[in-house]
């Protein structure tokens, strides 16, 4: 509501009145004039639900994964502590955000050249004891072999299959270290056959 000035008794009156109250002159017509609403800066209420939509679907989305990615994890340790690298690996390298995971796959990968090796050497360990054999055989045909024989063991320490059960014995070792979580460096040269 605002006030005008009356034209015929210069009095204020109020516009909502029909005529001046002084002295009876009609109010003039005055053209309203639209002034644009202020807009609401609030978000509607739709636009405040799917955003609190995207937010529980991005947080069920990120809690799903790092489900998956432990049961990856706890999965890959299993297999590890079974001697099962290949599996370990397969499981290790679903995991995300994890660094000890990656360490794990080096580790398996470890495991693997290891048993790859007591491969090598149990082949190996059954050639030398065939001509370990074969040897002793031979030297049984001379009276002089048997004490040969232990002259020859005694200088030496040891037969070549004792030196590689051994050697296998060590690698064992390193494997049963892996399934225990501990660290193991692998030196091919060291575990390489004679």
């Amino acid at each position: 509501m605002s006030l005008i000035s009356c034209k015929k008794c210069g009095k204020e009156y109020s516009t909502l009145a029909g005529n001046c109250p002084s002295c009876g002159e009609a109010t003039p017509q005055i053209k309203e004039i639209n002034v644009p609403e202020k807009k609401n800066k609030r978000l509607s209420k739709g636009v405040k639900l799917a955003v609190l939509i995207l937010c529980l679907i991005t947080a069920l989305t990120f809690l799903s994964v790092q489900v998956y990615s432990n049961s990856n994890y706890d999965k890959g340790n299993d297999a590890m502590q079974k001697g099962d690298f290949e599996s370990a690996i397969i499981y290790y390298d679903k995991v995300i955000w994890n660094q000890k995971a990656k360490e794990r796959i080096e580790q398996c990968n470890v495991g693997l050249m290891i048993e790859k090796e007591i491969a090598i050497l149990d082949k190996e360990i059954a050639e030398i004891i065939e001509r370990e054999e074969m040897e002793r055989a031979l030297f049984l045909t001379d009276p002089d072999a048997l004490d040969m024989w232990q002259r020859l063991k005694i200088r030496y320490g040891m037969t070549d299959s004792e030196m590689s059960k051994n050697r296998r014995g060590i690698l064992l070792t390193q494997l049963e270290k892996l399934k225990n979580n501990e660290k193991v460096q692998y030196n091919k040269n060291f575990y390489m056959p004679l």
